[in-house]
């Protein structure tokens, strides 16, 4: 028997809107639920969270629909950040240009963001952000 156990991971989930406002607040709740990063780590990391939301509230706006986006927030040994949206989803493998704003900004985040993961499909779109503080 392991004299160690670990606390199962307590889970998060904040409902936002299709309205970009709503990003500060749910950056807000994941900066109280995880430990802090240092100051340029944290805005490398924000950045990226912040185009991923945007990409989804973007998505059903587009598409007049009416669920919100969710932001799970995984605190545990391996903290974990979830956006899920009810898009029509995407090839997350597609090569992307310069022309390509979405392609672009997935490129930029996947390089802030090492082990980046996103499962979509054409009934929505979830996409997995690894927090930094997990190396620790």
């Amino acid at each position: 028997m392991n004299p160690i156990q670990s606390e199962p991971p307590h889970h998060t989930t904040v409902r936002l809107s299709n309205d970009l406002e709503t990003i500060a607040f749910a950056r807000m709740v994941i900066r109280h639920s995880l430990p802090p990063l240092e100051e340029e780590l944290e805005s490398l990391f924000f950045g990226a969270f912040t185009e991923i939301v945007t990409n989804a509230i973007q998505e059903h706006t587009r598409r007049a629909i009416d669920t919100d986006v969710e932001v799970v927030i995984s605190n545990g040994r391996h903290p974990l950040i979830e956006v899920v949206d009810s898009g029509a989803g995407f090839d997350a493998d597609a090569p992307t240009s310069a022309d390509d704003r979405l392609g672009l900004g997935l490129l930029i985040t996947r390089s802030v963001v090492p082990g980046m993961s996103i499962e979509s499909g054409p009934s929505g779109t979830r996409v997995s952000l690894p927090y930094p503080a997990a190396e620790s």
